[in-house]
Formats: structure tokens, sequence, C-alpha cells
């Protein structure tokens, strides 16, 4: 309900401070942008995206130091969250992995194509991994924009 009630950073700052900060995870986190905002499900999308991202930092990664960054552009939204931690081989995991492997991932990835956007995983043991959204931005059309296909002149509007 945080993100409903309030929108996505204070959504994510509520995640560094109940789930990094008893992790004992220092976190740095970025925003530029964000004044208004998104769509329902793009907010919905980037929030659990960013979230199952940080959650496989606080289970798995080893890492003593998280770096959140949020961008809105005019073009594209971007999430990106980094860590120090002890990495993995990408190309190892697989959404149908019998541990349970990936799924996580795979559902990251799938949220991300939901919303129009791609997801990207570069990690490497013992290098970190960095998990990056990026959403393109809709433009709203604006009255004039619709208004733009109909004739200046209603004389040459012949019906």
């Amino acid at each position: 309900t945080i993100l409903d009630d309030l929108g996505l950073v204070p959504a994510i700052r509520w995640l560094i401070k109940n789930k990094l900060e008893p992790a004992g995870l220092g976190a740095d986190f970025e925003v530029s942008g964000f004044e208004q905002r998104l769509p329902d499900e793009v907010e919905t999308a980037l929030f659990r995206i960013v979230q199952e991202a940080l959650s496989n930092v606080v289970r798995h990664a080893d890492a003593t130091q998280v770096r959140i960054e949020l961008r809105q552009g005019e073009e594209q939204l971007v999430a990106v969250v980094e860590d120090d931690g002890r990495g993995f081989d990408v190309r190892s995991i697989r959404p149908v992995d019998p541990k349970g492997r990936g799924l996580g991932l795979f559902g990251m990835r799938e949220r991300a194509e939901l919303a129009g956007g791609r997801l990207t995983v570069t990690s490497q043991p013992g290098r970190g991994t960095r998990v990056e959204v990026v959403i393109p931005q809709r433009k709203e059309a604006s009255v004039d924009d619709e208004d733009a296909g109909a004739s200046a002149d209603p004389r040459t509007d012949r019906g």
C-alpha cells in the first residue's frame, strides 16, 4: 500500500530502510526526475523489479553496498540496482532450474517486458551484479495533437 499511497520513490526509500538496513547493507539512492506519479502499471512494474533485485542482493549476493538509481528522462525511465557482492554467471541461470533459482530474474524480465521495456542483468563471479530496467516513456496525446488531423478550413471538409 505504500506504493499506492506515496508513489515509487518513497516506496523504494521504505524498502531501503526496512530491507537493506536491517541486513547490514549500505545503500546509495539516486533519483532524477519523478516529479509526478507514473501510470500505475509502470510504477508497479518498477517497484516489483527493484524489490526483487534488492531481495536477491540480501539473499544471495554477500554484498556490503548497494546502489539504487532511478532516472526519468523525456524518452525513458531507468532503474538500476547494483551491488558489490560475489556475482554469478548469468548464463548459468535458467528459468526452469530444478532448485527454483532464476525464477526471480525471469519474473523481473517478464514485468519489464509487460511494461514495454527491457531488463538487463550483468554479473561476473567476484564482481557484483547490476540489474537495469529501461522502460520507454509513453507520451500522452494532448488536445492539440488530436485536433492536428482536422482541417483548419471547414469549407474544405466535404463529406
